[in-house]
């Protein structure tokens, strides 16, 4: 249940509430037990108080949720809120005594009647959650209280006074302590930490940010929450720029603008231009804006009316009020008074220790075209890229093209700084810069290097075809002299090929055609680069076999070369994990995923990063990491909202398959299933794979054979290694022995070619699946011996589960118990629901006793929940139990509540059966 539109999103967190978190935590726990409990939670806007109440009601999943929020359009509607609480429980009001029930009636419009008394429809109200916590404790939630019409919170605010027994809470957020709440217990909320304001904006920021301007973005916010999340939501990475585009990028309403143009207007002329010269520079020192105010012959009577104004203040840092100050200030100034300002800003800001910012401050104080300055921000923009990512270069880049004179520098900067905005993931601006750059005449190599930049993006857009297309031609296009440049664009061409492609697809032929005399004058490959090239080019025109000794050294050469080279990892990243996966390498798959991830991060490029973070989570899901696979493809998801703005669950879909969930996996397969028709074809193979691990996990076997043969011939099998798992344990159970001989000779191959534990493993367990004979558990020894010494956890406990089905099938139920404890400990341990329930049915068909206990109790029975159950198993009644114990009825309804979740039964008389044996031996 939403609470209110405003809470922070979940990547977010609630960062810097522990203090209130136990707060809350304890109002649940008592109400839980059967008492009552009332909160007022007060705070400024922004502070949090929504997302304090969306994080209790997400906490409250076994009691019974009641919420309504404020709206200013209903505020003065009598009994509006209560309306929306207890409007639709009719039944529970018409057995309700006659005078509380009629004027509960009358308030909510169901019968005609003169004014209710607000003292009878407080009882009324007092009533309705008395009847309801005798089912389930009850949790009321009253966000925005500030916007609530006056007579619903006069009644909650009785009710709540009046609670005793009922195991029931009613919490408000407001955000004035208003005298209706006086005695309720308050939780006041002040803004959070610097530490935690830091940690809070870091967490949505997906490029990095100059040091000096986060702290100026979090002085500012004075620890309001949302305030700082504004500021990171309201600019995309272009826009904030590492801090160099920072002063007008924060957007304004309307109506938020219009109000601090007012109080601009208000004050003298002098004291504007103090204002705009401190909006100039986010870095806040004060010895820069006092010798640039004298520059400008601003006098100290300046300050004293812009201090007034409440709009700044002056200490060790100079501060705006909030980001949203700053912002109006500097757009309310014409063209001509922000020049001035940059211009003394640019006269006093030292070139030896801060010539970034200095370029930076001259750049916006030109009026036409200066090559000076331009060369000055060409030479910078190395060292913002280092301060602010990618998009702090491409800014740098893109105003150093617009100060240029000569048309062809000028184009060279253009295309420079559209390459810096699209690592960055500013797709559409880096095409707009290339538009703006192909305006005039283009020389062959500049033309080359626009469509090697249009490629890319195209891929990128999931335009394959055509982005292979671009950059076979741009790489046709480099002369001789731009040999190195052809051969890196004919390798993204090459790796372009590989992603979203199908079986046989003719435009692996087209491209390896198209390359080969780029191929054949590389000579004798040395570099990353020729070694992948001439790789990739015999794996399509010779197979993969052929290509092994090239792809493993290629692969070699990066694990072991220190991150120095940019393109390796942006330009091929999508590549290179599946190449790692392809030669079964588990530490060069791990090395490259981190590595990715680490730089990608460092440098703010976003169109890299959410690729990586992809990969990084398949290969954490390998190693059996399900909660870092998840945290990775939160990250992933964030990166895509603030980048390309596209959601992509073909990950999610993965994992949650992985975990078993029966009831998302199928949605978020659909929703994947719908991208693939956008052009996303490795999107179907991963619904596939999911589909088919789920279905394998659920014992639907010729579902799980269907999707995971769908998913082993669509992607060129270079991701195959993924799937062929998948294949084997459905192709077993179905009995289709060709699929199985088929998939042998696959891994055969690939053993012979690369070998590996990982694929000797699954070979070994294919040759178990192919055989009935003593020989068979031979093969599923050394499956699992061999897979013992890899990080796949998963692929181990799958080689576990099998040879135990096999050895129960033999009658050898002793044996087959061992194996089979073994897989279910870890598929547990791992949170692989579906494939831990298939080896528990397993055990159980063993006649195994004691696992089937274990999986009941986990989570572990408490104390007092154990004796509870063992009562209630006995046959007491919960009066009798709580008599027994000195508790109330309601406290050992809501333990029984959770024994039975615990145990998975839905009633007493399933107890006696399902109690573990240290409660059953209680005495009862």
């Amino acid at each position: 249940m939403t609470v209110s539109a405003n809470v922070p999103a979940k990547r977010a967190g609630l960062v810097g509430r522990d203090d209130e978190c136990r707060v809350l935590d304890d109002v649940l726990e008592a109400v839980r037990a059967g008492e009552s409990r009332a909160l007022v939670v007060h705070g400024e806007p922004g502070i949090g108080k929504s997302a304090l109440l969306q994080a209790l009601v997400n906490k409250a999943g076994d009691l019974r949720i009641l919420a309504t929020v404020g709206m200013p359009s209903e505020a003065e509607l009598p009994y509006a809120g209560l309306h929306q609480l207890f409007g639709t429980m009719t039944d529970r009001i018409d057995r309700l005594p006659v005078p509380q029930r009629n004027a509960l009636r009358v308030a909510f419009g169901l019968q005609e009647g003169d004014s209710p008394d607000r003292y009878v429809v407080s009882l009324g109200v007092l009533g309705l959650l008395a009847d309801l916590s005798r089912e389930c404790p009850v949790l009321c939630v009253v966000d925005d209280e500030q916007w609530m019409d006056r007579e619903t919170v006069l009644t909650l605010t009785f009710v709540a006074r009046r609670m005793k027994s009922e195991a029931a809470a009613v919490v408000f957020a407001s955000r004035e302590g208003r005298e209706e709440f006086q005695g309720l217990p308050t939780l006041v909320l002040t803004g959070i930490s610097a530490r935690h304001a830091r940690e809070l904006l870091d967490s949505v920021m997906a490029g990095p940010l100059d040091p000096s301007v986060r702290r100026q973005i979090v002085t500012e916010t004075h620890g309001n929450p949302l305030a700082l999340l504004d500021v990171a939501r309201g600019v995309g990475p272009a826009e904030l720029a590492g801090g160099f585009r920072f002063p007008g990028a924060v957007p304004l309403s309307p109506q938020v603008e219009r109000g601090y143009r007012q109080r601009l207007d208000a004050l003298p002329p002098a004291a504007r231009q103090f204002l705009l010269l401190a909006a100039a520079d986010p870095v806040g020192d004060p010895t820069t804006l006092w010798s640039a105010a004298d520059r400008l012959g601003l006098e100290l009577s300046a300050v004293t009316p812009a201090l007034a104004s409440g709009l700044i203040s002056l200490g060790a840092r100079v501060e705006f009020r909030d980001p949203l100050a700053r912002s109006a200030v500097y757009r309310a100034a014409g063209l001509v008074a922000r020049r001035e300002v940059h211009e003394a800003l640019a006269a006093v800001t030292d070139p030896s220790s801060d010539p970034d910012r200095r370029a930076w401050h001259r750049a916006h104080a030109a009026d036409s075209p200066d090559e000076d300055t331009a060369v000055e921000l060409e030479q910078s923009a190395g060292h913002a890229r280092a301060r602010g990512g990618l998009a702090a270069a491409a800014a740098f880049l893109e105003r150093a093209a617009e100060l240029t004179a000569d048309p062809s520098t000028r184009t060279r900067r253009l295309i420079a700084a559209a390459e810096a905005t699209r690592d960055a993931g500013g797709h559409e601006a880096a095409l707009f810069l290339l538009d703006t750059a192909s305006m005039r005449p283009l020389a062959d190599e500049q033309a080359a290097r626009v469509m090697r930049i249009r490629g890319i993006i195209a891929i990128e857009q999931h335009r394959r075809a055509d982005g292979v297309e671009l950059l076979l031609g741009a790489a046709a296009r480099f002369g001789p002299d731009h040999a190195e440049e052809a051969r890196a664009t004919a390798l993204e061409a090459l790796a372009g090929t590989f992603w979203d492609a199908r079986q046989n697809d003719p435009l692996f032929a087209k491209a390896a055609a198209s390359v080969a005399d780029i191929v054949r004058r590389s000579g004798d490959p040395s570099t990353f680069t020729d070694l992948l090239l001439e790789g990739l080019y015999v794996r399509i025109v010779d197979g993969f076999v052929a290509a092994v000794p090239l792809l493993r050294r290629a692969v070699d050469l990066l694990v072991t070369a220190a991150p120095t080279d940019r393109w390796p990892v942006f330009g091929v990243n999508r590549l290179l994990l599946m190449l790692a996966e392809e030669l079964w390498d588990e530490e060069a798959m791990g090395v490259l995923a981190t590595r990715q991830v680490v730089v990608c991060r460092r440098d703010g490029a976003l169109a890299a990063l959410q690729q990586a973070l992809n990969y990084s989570a398949f290969h954490r899901m390998h190693e059996g990491d399900f909660l870092a696979a998840g945290a990775l493809i939160e990250e992933s998801l964030a990166v895509a909202a603030v980048s390309t703005g596209r959601t992509n669950r073909h990950v999610e879909v993965v994992l949650s398959a992985w975990r078993g969930d029966e009831i998302r996996t199928p949605k978020l397969s659909a929703e994947v299933r719908q991208q693939v028709l956008d052009g996303r074809a490795t999107f179907g193979f991963c619904a596939d794979y999911a589909d088919a691990v789920l279905s394998n996990a659920l014992g639907r076997f010729d579902v799980a054979l269907e999707a995971g043969k769908r998913a082993f011939d669509s992607d060129q099998r270079i991701v195959a290694s993924m799937v062929v798992s998948e294949i084997i344990d459905a192709a077993s159970r179905t009995g289709d022995l060709n699929e199985l001989r088929s998939i042998r000779d696959w891994l055969a191959e690939r053993v012979a070619a690369t070998p590996r534990a990982w694929n000797f493993g699954l070979h070994e367990r294919c040759l178990a699946l192919l055989r009935d004979d003593d020989r068979a558990e031979d093969h599923y020894l050394e499956s699992i011996a061999q897979l013992s010494t890899t990080r796949g956890q998963l692929e181990i406990a799958r080689s576990q589960l099998l040879f135990g089905e096999w050895l129960r099938r033999k009658g050898r139920r002793g044996d087959a118990r061992r194996y089979l404890r073994k897989a279910h400990q870890t598929f547990h341990a791992l949170g692989s629901v579906g494939f831990a329930g298939r080896a528990a049915r397993e055990l159980q068909a063993t006649g195994d006793v004691t696992t089937r206990a274990a999986e009941r109790r986990h989570p572990s029975l408490t104390a007092q929940e154990a004796q509870i159950a063992a009562l209630a198993s006995a046959g007491l009644t919960n009066p009798e139990i709580g008599a027994r114990l000195f508790i109330s009825r309601r406290t050992v309804q809501y333990h029984l509540r959770k024994v039975f979740m615990k145990l998975d039964i839905t009633s007493r008389a399933q107890l006696t059966q399902a109690l573990p044996p240290e409660a059953a031996a209680l005495p009862v």
